[in-house]
């Protein structure tokens, strides 16, 4: 059973134990292990507008495995978007402008076009937020 939860208390996703980003993106209550667009997709169906998920998907350029960030949600149209996002020197997503965080909690509202207490996530049942701590 999933339930879904609107964040307005930014601790409820920032990591107890660990300042480093891909364990912000891991740990967050949201994060699911997918392959695929497809898979997110049928994570989110049903969903109210604003719920989103994050995911990440091993990608391979020039023979060198890496991995692609997502944050997938349920447009107000009711359709799924997907957004890709990075982690150079801080959380980062382009969108015609460059956007970017110092936390992850901070981009996900600009990645969906909404204000922090509009945007919902799919809480994984299957982990903790401070899994793996």
């Amino acid at each position: 059973m999933t339930s879904v939860v609107s964040c307005p208390n930014p601790s409820a996703v920032r990591p107890i134990c660990s300042n480093d980003a891909i364990d912000e993106l891991k740990n967050h209550p949201a994060y699911y292990s997918l392959s695929n667009e497809e898979m997110a997709e049928t994570l989110l169906k049903g969903t109210p507008p604003m719920t989103y998920i994050l995911w990440t998907k091993q990608i391979t350029i020039n023979g060198q495995v890496s991995e692609q960030y997502y944050l997938s949600f349920m447009e107000t149209s009711l359709t799924v978007e997907h957004r890709t996002f990075s982690h150079p020197d801080n959380w980062f997503y382009m969108n015609c402008d460059p956007h970017s965080a110092d936390k992850l909690l901070d981009l996900i509202p600009q990645m969906m076009h909404c204000k922090l207490n509009q945007c919902q996530m799919l809480i994984n049942p299957n982990r903790h937020p401070t899994m793996g701590c």
